[in-house]
């Protein structure tokens, strides 16, 4: 309990003293019990935590009926009704609360998506891009390749012809000198 109130930590310590002013009551001791609650009432008052102030409630009900006190059960029936329906009206609140937590994660969910679909889309462009720039570069090593291929032929027949021609110029030079001879 003190570790509670040292690190203010108001429902630990609200909660400890409950189980206190339990404890007081079975073993008889109604002035402790008594102490507890007035702690717990102190602990618990404006912070707007139903479930504490329902449980501080039946604890002074309990009390009170211990004791004899029968104007103070009837206050605290009144107070527990009144405690049961502001939390019947907060959880009340939940199903919108919950509606609306329902709606951000549809919302989230459905942006996921669309940024799964947007990002598979931009993998697909770019798988797209990168087979059209494959093809274009095979074209190009094709088309280079052929008319390197062409170029080829015709520096070999220019070559063939070339020699071709010095062959028939040296076997006219050989005829010509043996013309001469004769």
């Amino acid at each position: 309990r003190e570790l509670a109130a040292q690190a203010r930590f108001l429902r630990e310590e609200a909660v400890s003293l409950q189980i206190l002013a339990d404890f007081a009551l079975q073993q008889g001791e109604l002035e402790l019990a008594r102490a507890s609650l007035d702690e717990i009432a102190g602990l618990v008052a404006g912070t707007d935590l139903v479930d504490l102030e329902i449980g501080h409630a039946h604890l002074a009900l309990r009390l009170a009926s211990a004791e004899g006190a029968a104007d103070e059960v009837v206050a605290l029936t009144a107070r527990l009704e009144d405690l049961r329906q502001r939390s019947d009206e907060r959880r009340g609140e939940y199903a919108a609360v919950r509606q609306q937590l329902f709606s951000a994660e549809l919302r989230r969910v459905g942006m996921e998506r669309g940024i799964a679909e947007a990002r598979a889309r931009t993998r697909r462009l770019i798988a797209g891009g990168s087979a059209v720039s494959v093809l274009l570069l095979a074209l190009l090593a094709l088309f280079g390749r052929r008319r390197l291929a062409h170029t080829n032929r015709r520096l070999r027949d220019e070559i063939q012809r070339a020699e071709a021609e010095s062959r028939a110029r040296a076997e006219l030079e050989q005829r010509m000198r043996l013309l001469e001879r004769a």
